[in-house]
């Protein structure tokens, strides 16, 4: 969701056909206002907004992330040196201009999205993979989930404590796919 401009950005795929499309939705109708049918191969899954007028996309079959402009969609540019193996979730930090990638192996790959290139990684121990990421700007704090890993669980990385990381486990859930942190009440949902 884009605060600034009132629009929601989705993504879909089609398991039929194995098509991916990026869609630009009124937040109160939910019409579609602008959708790109992504070219073949190219799996569509995380979807963030900056905000330069940008919407960001992971591809989890190359490992590559795109930009789309907001307006209508249209494919600005893929970054293609730096491969993210399955990248999955992405979540923008307007404020310090930073991409944060979830992606295999516990690994979440920090970009610096105005020099285009990763500048580190945080590293979350018993992640098969980072399926999901929300961040909070209040708190600068990552909230990310296990996916399908053998325990699964949620880690809470703060930022702003040199990647500070609190787990927490979910039991009796077979995988855990998306998390959010609300800092009124300081719970994970």
């Amino acid at each position: 969701f884009d605060p600034a401009s009132k629009y929601i950005f989705a993504t879909r795929v089609s398991f039929e056909d194995g098509t991916y499309t990026i869609y630009k939705l009124d937040a109160k109708t939910l019409d579609v206002v602008a959708k790109n049918d992504i070219e073949e191969r190219y799996a569509a899954d995380g979807i963030a907004v900056d905000n330069k007028g940008q919407v960001w996309v992971t591809n989890s079959n190359d490992g590559t992330i795109s930009v789309y402009r907001q307006s209508d969609l249209t494919h600005i540019k893929t970054f293609s040196k730096q491969i993210i193996p399955e990248a999955k979730s992405i979540v923008i930090d307007n404020k310090n201009n930073l991409a944060y990638v979830g992606a295999a192996e516990g690994k979440i790959t920090v970009l610096d999205i105005n020099q285009e290139k990763p500048i580190g990684t945080i590293e979350l121990d018993g992640f098969d993979q980072v399926a999901s990421l929300s961040y909070d700007e209040q708190t600068n704090q990552l909230i990310a989930t296990s996916g399908g890993s053998p325990d699964p669980q949620v880690a809470k990385v703060k930022l702003s404590e040199g990647k500070k990381v609190d787990r927490y486990a979910v039991k009796g859930a077979e995988g855990v796919v998306g998390a959010a942190y609300d800092p009124a009440s300081k719970n994970i949902f």
